[in-house]
């Protein structure tokens, strides 16, 4: 059976490394390889992998472009696995290969279709799995092949998610790709009625509201953090990246929400509407993204706030209409 797999991540290559183990005849390698890897999420290069294995390698930008699809046509491929791409593949490519494509998605599908799910696993506290499927021209909604559950606990953040999910794949695979050696595609279909969907998210959505639930604020840490953007808050002119966090209930005295009131073990303790949010790991920056040597003392205050921001702005402004009018009075 002739294969090829187009990937960005640590999944594709894990895909592609039991494709090789599993003795599959991998005619194609097709790698993403953008300008900049700093907004792609867990990004990994398969080249290196192909190239040892001496498979044929081909890198990309947008996977959707004619020479792309020149490539896998005449790469005569019976099964295209697509594992780990943001970018979706259009229907001429859903239609190349002869028997079919497989897409991966982590969630325990027909739930958590859809973008993101690494970090809604968390925030939802979702039913996590590996999970390889058909694909259609829909995202996420087609036939099963095989799927591999894992839990996901209260303190998982999406690192420790990820080695499960890992976990999770090489078991699914070493099930399954025996069975597809031999029978080829053959699924389960989903129940649709069961479906539920995950809408898309930005690093903006990483931004914490103080006046939530500490519990809350600590799921916002653990599904933001790398290798996804990081949860933030501001802190003067500087922005605070939080990437490890803990919470309490109680055990400190009460302060004003977004307040640092504490030190637990070295790390700053805040004020939420309701409990503490210990910053177990966090860096500031500039607003160039350069790390800024400053930290956090009990007293400090994070996040904007509305009435003070727009009293100063007002202030600033007034003083910059002076200015201009001093200089237009000594013309």
């Amino acid at each position: 059976m002739r294969v090829g797999l187009i990937g960005s991540v640590g999944s594709s290559l894990l895909t592609l490394q039991k494709l090789v183990e599993h003795s599959f005849d991998v005619v194609g390698v097709w790698g993403y390889e953008p300008h900049s890897t700093l907004n792609v999420s867990g990004y990994c290069s398969m080249r290196r992998f192909a190239e040892d294995n001496r498979l044929s390698y081909y890198p990309f930008i947008k996977v959707n472009s004619n020479d792309i699809k020149k490539q896998i046509r005449c790469a005569s491929v019976d099964v295209l696995f697509v594992v780990g791409l943001s970018q979706l593949v259009d229907e001429d490519i859903i239609g190349l290969p002869r028997l079919g494509c497989v897409g991966f998605h982590p969630t325990r599908l027909p739930k958590g279709r859809g973008r993101a799910p690494m970090a809604w696993l968390i925030l939802d506290k979702g039913e996590g799995a590996a999970t390889f499927f058909k694909i259609g021209k829909n995202a996420d909604e087609g036939d099963i092949f095989v799927q591999e559950p894992f839990p996901i606990e209260e303190d998982d953040d999406v690192t420790s998610i990820g080695i499960k999910l890992n976990g999770a794949m090489v078991r699914a695979l070493d099930r399954w790709l025996p069975s597809l050696s031999s029978v080829g595609l053959q699924g389960i279909p989903q129940d649709g009625n069961a479906a539920t969907f995950y809408a898309r998210r930005a690093p903006l959505d990483g931004c914490i509201d103080w006046s939530n639930k500490a519990r809350d604020i600590d799921r916002l840490v653990k599904a933001s953090t790398s290798p996804h953007p990081g949860a933030f808050s501001f802190y003067g002119n500087n922005k605070v990246l939080i990437w490890k966090s803990n919470y309490y209930d109680s055990g400190y005295a009460k302060g004003v929400i977004g307040r640092v009131v504490s030190f637990n073990n070295g790390n700053p303790v805040v004020q939420t509407t309701e409990g503490y949010v210990e910053l177990v790991k966090y860096n500031m920056i500039d607003y160039l993204d350069r790390a800024v040597d400053e930290h956090l003392v009990v007293g400090s205050r994070l996040g904007y706030y509305d009435q003070y921001e727009i009293f100063r702005l007002r202030n600033e402004m007034e003083m910059i209409k002076q200015e201009l009018m001093s200089l237009k009075n000594e013309k």
